[in-house]
């Protein structure tokens, strides 16, 4: 089995057509309905996270009009969570102007951890990477915005034996209630 992380959406439905994944995780958007099987996983939510030093860590959220005046790390322009920040930005009249771009979540947070910049990461990274020391995650409101995630396989039956079995444990696990209760890792 192999495991591959950070493609963009549209790559993980590609690689899906062409039967060189049999499952895949990512957002899930108008265009993943068709020709494919999907099971809403959560409802991905967006926190600033930034140096306790910065005057919004010390708040208990963040509009996102405040964030966007930051020197910022954001995913890179063609990733689904990049276009769904620039999405909020161009609501609000703004525009992500980030000094630095990368394209996967852990690099987020390895250069907000060199206390440079702030980024807007998704909240469910904050289960896994944590929140770095002398940092804070503060959760993004002013649009409260949120993008449901979910579990990707492709439609033809009986369909792959490991997407078959995600999918039966997918739904026998509640990951909103893991998400919600399991605290970010110290220094939140």
């Amino acid at each position: 089995m192999e495991v591959l992380a950070d493609l963009p959406a549209g790559e993980v439905l590609r690689r899906l057509r062409s039967f060189e994944l049999d499952a895949g995780i990512t957002y899930l958007r108008e265009d993943v309905a068709e020709g494919f099987r999907t099971l809403r996983l959560y409802e991905e939510r967006y926190a600033l996270l930034t140096s306790m030093a910065e005057e919004l860590a010390r708040q208990p959220s963040a509009a996102w009009s405040e964030a966007s005046r930051l020197p910022l790390c954001l995913l890179a322009p063609n990733l689904q969570g990049r276009q769904l920040v620039d999405e909020v930005f161009t609501g609000l009249g703004l525009r992500a102007a980030p000094r630095v771009e990368t394209d996967s979540v852990p690099s987020l947070f390895a250069h907000v951890r060199t206390d440079r910049w702030a980024s807007i990461v998704p909240y469910a990274g904050l289960h896994v990477f944590g929140v770095p020391p002398g940092m804070r995650a503060v959760p993004l409101v002013e649009p409260e915005r949120t993008a449901p995630i979910g579990l990707v396989t492709g439609a033809r039956e009986p369909g792959p034996v490991i997407a078959r079995a995600l999918l039966e444990a997918a739904r026998h696990i509640d990951t909103p209630a893991v998400l919600e209760g399991l605290p970010p890792r110290p220094g939140a």
